[in-house]
């Protein structure tokens, strides 16, 4: 290799290790966690809050539900219901990725403060 050569791979190995970084550390949209019983709002949390980690009992149809509020990210992880399947989702960062608990009929999302699609269908 010649040291034209390894410099232009430096450039490209920087170039990449930048636009990583940018991914990495960049937010999204700033957006809003929304917790619905029984198809309402009942509380609604900014997504990104600095140092946040908050654990919200929610009265569902069935028992309680507890969320877990994360800076940029939220979670069940304790609920009263036979199958806790809401339990196994994880930890949820992205719009469009519900956490739903059907016997108690509450809901998390994480609503985007912009109206960005990725499709619309008619």
């Amino acid at each position: 290799m010649k040291r034209g050569d390894v410099l232009v791979l430096a450039l490209v190995a920087a170039i990449a290790l930048g636009g990583l970084a940018f991914i990495h550390f960049s937010r999204p949209d700033e957006g809003v966690i929304v917790i619905e019983v029984e198809g309402e709002d009942q509380y609604v949390f900014p997504l990104f809050e600095p140092g946040r980690d908050e654990l919200l009992e929610v009265q569902g149809r069935v028992g309680s539900v507890f969320v877990q509020l994360g800076d940029g990210r939220v979670r069940v992880i304790n609920v009263d219901c036979p199958d806790k399947l809401c339990e196994a989702v994880g930890w949820v960062s992205t719009p469009g990725r519900p956490i739903a608990c059907l016997p108690n009929r509450v809901t998390v999302t994480i609503r985007a403060m912009s109206e960005d699609y990725d499709f619309i269908t008619r």
